[in-house]
């Protein structure tokens, strides 16, 4: 695999940045800059590229009314499911505990991993595209008991991780209390771990892991006080915008990077390039040999998945694999931001 550490997000919030993700292009590009605005009708997603190249497409959605169908998400899509997981919870979204906010009231990664599983047995003989959303690493701040216990075993205080909660995350919060939300927090981690290594392992089973693209990669990520607030969507500081991103792809990687004595187990790598999950599309269509007839914001990463970062001496400007990035969200103040190459 290889691992982006420095991944920025093109916005601080879910519907513009998986939109983003899906495209290629920035926001305002694409149009969906929040749940009242469709795609622009001369946008593609990544989805129709491969669909018009034979490959069956599908995605299984669990954020509930963010991604819908008709704000262009499903295009190109033989299946895009953004109901099931939904319509699963709604009959209890208040009743089992009125705390809730309707946002998480029941884990929704064991219906999307099976919704999901199911898809690639019936299709592992044909070229796909998946697209799987996991919702749980959300507020409500929810995982299993399990992982709720798991990185504050002792905690005595009062927070759940309810959204009543989640809004008294505010500067005076005890220490402990804060804590414990990030402790939940990197439960709800945890827990949507567990499930992206079941569909690594279904990938295995299926035979497909060594020469399917696996991209493993977050829409934004959460604020607990660091500039003075918490939940997302509302700035562009770091701790919203710099997500995580790794892209596994055996075939390619493993014949490329290993070095003398080195073993195909340990052939990873880590790029230290500022990079940006706009460029997600570019680089599965570099790869699979399918060249944009339109312009695409993003960069392909896959030079970088070949040779590395590139060194710079002191003093020397940034190369162009040192570019900036750019973010913007349309909440509140309608922010927009350039975060620099290092």
């Amino acid at each position: 695999s290889v691992l982006f550490k420095h991944a920025i997000s093109p916005s601080s919030w879910t519907t513009p940045t998986h939109m983003s993700i899906l495209t290629g292009l920035y926001p305002t590009a694409h149009g969906v800059i929040d749940t009242n605005h469709k795609m622009a009708e001369d946008r593609i997603t990544i989805a129709e590229r491969l669909k018009e190249h034979g490959y069956k497409t599908a995605a299984f959605i669990s954020a509930p009314g963010m991604m819908p169908y008709e704000l262009g998400y499903g295009q190109g899509f033989d299946t895009y499911d953004d109901y099931t997981v939904t319509l699963d919870i709604e009959h209890d979204l208040f009743e089992l505990n009125p705390e809730h906010m309707g946002q998480n009231n029941r884990h929704m990664s064991p219906l999307t991993d099976r919704m999901a599983g199911e898809w690639l047995k019936r299709n592992q003989k044909e070229k796909f595209f998946i697209f799987v959303h996991y919702w749980d690493v959300h507020g409500d701040y929810s995982p299993p008991e399990q992982y709720a216990k798991l990185f504050d075993s002792d905690y005595k205080g009062k927070f759940k991780g309810v959204q009543q909660d989640i809004d008294n995350i505010k500067p005076g919060i005890k220490d402990e209390d804060l804590r414990h939300m990030l402790a939940l927090y990197d439960g709800e981690i945890r827990y949507v771990d567990e499930y992206i290594g079941r569909l690594y392992d279904r990938l295995k089973e299926l035979d497909l892991l060594e020469n399917t693209i696996l991209i493993i990669a977050a829409d934004h990520g959460e604020e607990f006080l660091e500039h003075n607030s918490h939940w997302h969507g509302h700035t562009l500081y770091d701790e919203l915008i710099h997500v995580p991103l790794i892209i596994h792809y055996p075939s390619l990687i493993r014949g490329q990077s290993l070095k003398a004595g080195q073993s195909p187990t340990d052939s990873g790598k880590v790029i230290d390039t500022q990079v940006g999950t706009i460029d997600i599309v570019p680089t599965v269509l570099e790869l699979v040999n399918i060249q944009p007839k339109d312009n695409l914001h993003g960069r392909s990463l896959v030079e970088l998945i070949l040779n590395g970062d590139s060194p710079r001496k002191a003093g020397q400007s940034p190369s162009p694999e040192e570019r900036e990035a750019y973010s913007e969200t349309s909440i509140q103040e309608g922010y927009r931001s350039v975060r620099t190459g290092r």
